[in-house]
């Protein structure tokens, strides 16, 4: 790359960010100038053809709103994950409670985590002497 064709790219580079600020700046352009926004063409993002802002800005929220409803998939599953994990846990420490004395705490717990067929057993990696 030469000097002149850097020197070109990097004004066409501020001028691109000068554009954007004086956009950002001034929402209302668009309403000012009708016919700019109805002029306006962006190239399809899949295709060489070319669609309306309007157009673009429907396929840019669709892609944002099928990413939000990913997400959102997401934290069902792991909010389901996390109430089955706190009933079991419930469950155990009842089970705990209702042992009595350390004795039979110590006790219970050997029985739950020795346990196959339990449905509460103790949580893993919890060493009982």
């Amino acid at each position: 790359m030469t000097n002149t064709t850097r020197g070109a790219a990097a004004v066409e580079t501020a001028e691109e960010e000068t554009v954007a600020a004086y956009l950002q700046h001034n929402p209302d352009f668009f309403e000012r100038h009708h016919a700019v926004l109805a002029r306006l063409r962006l190239p399809h993002a899949r295709g060489g053809s070319t669609i309306s802002l309007v157009e673009r800005q429907i396929e840019v929220l669709r892609e944002k709103h099928a990413a939000v409803e990913a997400k959102l998939a997401e934290f069902v599953r792991v909010a389901r994950a996390n109430d089955a994990l706190a009933d079991k846990l419930h469950r155990f420490t009842r089970q705990l409670v209702r042992a009595g004395s350390p004795e039979a705490v110590i006790a219970r717990m050997r029985i739950l985590s020795l346990s196959g067929n339990s449905k509460v057993r103790a949580p893993a990696g919890m060493a009982i002497e």
